[in-house]
């Protein structure tokens, strides 16, 4: 068996990084998923992790991705 990160999980990095790169990649997960994405579960886990590294403007950025599905 392979373990791999869920969708969510890989938005929460991505997101936490903040790199071009990353938002690049969180853009094309949010296209393919859209819908079926667990937004609860990404804000439960991503919240705290900002927070610790005071980078609301990645919240933010992520909230306007997230709309647009």
């Amino acid at each position: 068996m392979i373990l791999t990160c869920g969708a969510e999980d890989l938005i929460d990095f991505k997101a936490f990084a903040g790199r071009e790169r990353d938002w690049l990649d969180i853009a094309g997960v949010v296209a393919r998923q859209g819908p079926k994405l667990d937004r609860r579960l990404i804000w439960d886990e991503l919240t705290p992790l900002l927070e610790l590294k005071a980078a609301s403007e990645h919240a933010d950025r992520l909230r306007a991705l997230l709309q647009e599905t």
